[in-house]
């Protein structure tokens, strides 16, 4: 199913594939491949996951909203360690949704909060609110 996945997001990796349609439409057939991993899928999807263009890390992350799936929590959490501001948003915005169920996982990344708030004076209002919407949530009990 991995393989299947994989072949599928090449599809909108290229500059020329509509974003809209992407959002629209295919976004939602890649949450549909992603329910149908099995834990060696995700376990293939983990070790191939720093070799994948940072476009279909974006569009990955984008899809992880699974809150029932650790390892999307997993790739989520991983895709996260990283330097490109785009991607970071994506992932934080998507953990925002395993913040009731998984908030003590995601508090144990520290390079992710670090991340966030070393980045949080120099971006935009919106990505401003996501960010500061999810370290609220951090700092709830």
């Amino acid at each position: 199913m991995y393989k299947n996945f994989v072949e599928f997001m090449k599809d909108f990796l290229d500059e020329d594939s509509s974003q809209d349609f992407w959002y629209d439409i295919a976004s939602e057939d890649a949450r549909k491949l992603l329910l149908r991993f099995s834990e060696s899928d995700w376990l293939e999807m983990l070790n191939e996951l720093d070799s994948q263009p940072l476009e279909f890390k974006k569009k990955l992350a984008y899809c992880l909203d699974n809150i029932e799936s650790a390892q999307q929590l997993k790739v989520l959490l991983q895709l996260a360690n990283t330097l490109d501001k785009e991607l970071l948003e994506v992932c934080v915005d998507s953990l925002r949704n395993f913040m009731e169920d998984h908030r003590e996982k995601i508090i144990q990344n520290k390079l992710l909060i670090d991340n966030i708030k070393q980045t949080l004076p120099d971006v935009g209002i919106a990505t401003k609110k996501v960010y500061e919407d999810f370290l609220n949530r951090l700092e709830d009990k």
